[in-house]
């Protein structure tokens, strides 16, 4: 089933969607039992091809075990390991906050003070598990939480080398560059104290706004192994001179020379703050905006009236103020809040009233709202609509909540009797949103066949707001018209892959060059395809409606179909690189740009999870991995074949380093850590011999 329409994952109820991963997508979710908010991070087995299955979920269970095993404020709390549904989960606490990759970004900068305050959390977490023998091996921005409250989490121990684990062995390169001690990036045995150089690589970046190492893969792997950053107060004015011992020892290249433990780094950055404590400034307010109380409900008086005579009183008294604030509604751009004391309004006079056993004393409001209020808003609604081809200038940006307002206004007057011309301006909204959808389809044929190439963007544009309508039309509980409009849509996209599917056809069966631009041209816009191929796949897509099922398996087959060509491309795509490196005319742009296209295939495949699906999106990850195996086996060979001939072309190396980059970047992005490992070695021995030449 499509990620966004899963309701329960093992015993856990899913909320929403927190993030995508490279083989899996996290959701908020509760327990049984509970109302608090979990992070529930899932794996989909079929996102693994063969050749990394076993190590990728080995992983994925290692940092389970060890978020269980381990009881810390500063390290994220596994909760549960558990299989469902093809997915392997585990349940975390949900952490409110942001990156610290996120915070570091933003305005203000960290103040010295908050820099120090989150290092020392970072160094007590990791203190906690060197203690316990496991080296996290992978700390960088990312993998640090940020509280609301500046508490931090350390994350992501997938990659940690537990002593007692024979899942990383001395060679491996596990990590990130950029924050790699050289020992680890060398493959040589490291220890705790290539955690205390990552730390020094965070720290540093945290008081400069600057990384100690940069530029391109390759000269980042060089400086890490050869080459001393300036001192931080050199990076930036900003930094007291005093802290650039601390920082610097930790940036040591030899483990011997760096602090022996989490313990002794801290003591020396409290000191180092201790002779500038000055200096440290204030801790920068970012605590979320605290919710302003709603106020009670105007309509509430301090004593319930009690006699029938008083609740008349009352009931008059709140029937002018709610038609005064009705008029005030309407005649101005509704919000959340005005519409949300609105209905509580309203709320409270229809309690009111019921309570006088029919007798009205506010039929002017009634008739206010039935027989002005409810065709205005209903001309407001028609008029502001987010129809696709009208200017943004005429959509309303409150128009949900013009919907909205109608919908409990209307309800109201049905409660209390109905109105003579409710209904009718009910029906004409239904009427005019459900027909938008009729319109459209003239539209969507002009966007597919005036052009060569449809323009995905813009129809995914127009999908969005014919979402909206739905919604709309769900919200006024339009029964018929929302499964005819769900039809409709399913119908839209079905024309959408259909045409994708002749564009992609016509390159895989001809080869044709100009047929490979459209080809390129679609690939860049894959999100929007993925959303549109969604559709086709939602598990309630056109269920209300005579020979639905039919049209659902239309859906799928071309579905089918689209992954059948993405398989094709994918190989065609592989066979192009190549052909170009043999014959001398690959560059470098071109490499990465392929690259780019086989990236867009891999996302299809990640993000479409639907069940049906599965096998051929397997086969179509395996295509992608597969391909992306032989290339590097291709550009290694190339670099191998160059050194043994003693070729030292400087454009030759260069175009290999940028193409070892290039392949290294992809494979992480998709979670392949042996491939990403194999690769980073020979950059790494490229780097060496370099040095040595």
């Amino acid at each position: 089933m499509p990620e966004h329409e899963i309701d329960t994952l093992g015993p856990y109820r899913i909320e929403a969607i927190l993030g995508r991963g490279a083989m899996g997508v996290v959701y908020r979710a509760v327990g049984p039992g509970s109302e608090a908010s979990l992070a529930l991070k899932t794996l989909r087995r079929d996102l693994a091809a063969a050749s990394e299955e076993h190590t990728v979920i080995a992983r994925f269970q290692m940092e389970a075990r060890i978020g269980m095993a381990f009881d810390h404020p500063n390290i994220v709390k596994v909760r549960d390991y558990g299989e469902a549904g093809g997915l392997a989960y585990m349940a975390m606490d949900f952490i409110e906050g942001q990156d610290l990759k996120e915070l570091m970004v933003r305005q203000p900068p960290l103040s010295l003070g908050e820099v120090i305050a989150l290092t020392q959390q970072l160094l007590d977490a990791l203190n906690y598990a060197h203690r316990r023998r496991v080296i996290h091996r992978d700390i960088k921005p990312a993998n640090v939480r940020v509280r609301d409250d500046a508490s931090i989490v350390l994350t992501d121990f997938g990659v940690a080398h537990v002593s007692t684990s024979d899942l990383t062995q001395t060679g491996d390169m596990i990590g990130t560059p950029a924050y790699m001690a050289p020992e680890q990036l060398q493959g040589h045995k490291v220890d705790h104290r290539a955690d205390m150089f990552s730390v020094g690589v965070l720290l540093y970046q945290m008081l400069t706004r600057k990384r100690p190492f940069d530029g391109s893969l390759a000269a980042v792997m060089q400086q890490l192994i050869f080459v001393d950053p300036p001192p931080p107060s050199s990076a930036s004015p900003d930094v007291p001179p005093v802290f650039d011992p601390v920082v610097m020892r930790a940036l040591a290249k030899q483990p011997d020379q760096r602090y022996s433990s989490a313990v002794s780094f801290a003591a020396a950055l409290r000191a180092a703050a201790d002779q500038c404590r000055g200096q440290l400034g204030a801790p920068t307010a970012r605590a979320p905006v605290q919710a302003v109380p709603e106020p009670a409900g105007a309509g509430s008086d301090a004593s319930d009236p009690g006699t029938e005579s008083e609740v008349k009183r009352a009931v008059d008294r709140l029937a002018a103020q709610l038609e005064a604030e009705i008029r005030k509604a309407v005649g101005r751009e509704l919000t959340s809040g005005r519409l949300g004391r609105l209905l509580e309004l309203v709320n409270d006079w229809v309690q009111l009233s019921e309570r006088l056993d029919g007798q009205s004393s506010s039929d002017a409001l009634f008739k206010f709202i039935d027989s002005r209020v409810l065709p205005g808003l209903a001309d407001r609604i028609v008029s502001g609509a987010p129809v696709p081809g009208r200017d943004s200038a005429e959509i309303r940006s409150d128009w949900l909540f013009c919907v909205r307002l109608f919908r409990g206004l209307y309800v109201v007057i049905e409660k209390l009797g109905g109105g003579t011309m409710a209904g009718t301006a009910a029906e004409r909204v239904k009427t005019e949103m459900a027909g938008v959808f009729f319109g459209y389809s003239g539209t969507l044929s002009r966007l597919l066949f005036s052009e060569d190439d449809p323009d995905l963007l813009r129809i995914s544009l127009d999908f969005m707001r014919l979402d909206a309508i739905q919604l709309a039309l769900e919200e006024l509980e339009a029964g018929p018209q929302v499964a005819q409009v769900r039809s409709s849509l399913l119908m839209f996209a079905s024309q959408v892959m259909q045409k994708v599917n002749a564009i992609v056809s016509q390159f895989t069966e001809t080869g044709d060059a100009l047929a490979r631009f459209g080809v390129a041209n679609l690939l860049v816009e894959i999100e929007e395809l993925i959303v549109i191929a969604e559709r086709l796949v939602e598990k309630d897509a056109g269920i209300d409606l005579p020979g639905s099922a039919a049209t659902a398996g239309i859906g799928r087959e071309v579905i089918a179909e689209f992954i059948r060509h993405a398989r094709k491309l994918a190989q065609l795509t592989v066979e192009e690189v190549n052909a170009e490196t043999k014959q001398g005319i690959a560059d470098l742009g071109s490499f990465t740009g392929k690259l780019k296209q086989l990236g867009f295939l891999y996302l299809f495949a990640t993000r479409l999870d639907d069940e049906a699906s599965r096998p051929l999106l397997h086969e179509l990850v395996t295509e992608v991995h597969d391909g992306v195996v032989g290339l590097a086996r291709d550009v290694i060979g190339a670099a191998q074949a160059a050194v043994s001939a003693g070729r030292r072309d400087q454009d030759l190396a260069q175009r290999i380093d940028g193409q070892l980059a290039a392949l290294y970047d992809l494979c992480q992005d998709f979670g392949w850590v042996d491939i990403a490992n194999w690769l980073l070695m020979e950059l790494r021995n490229r780097v060496m011999r370099d040095q040595a030449a």
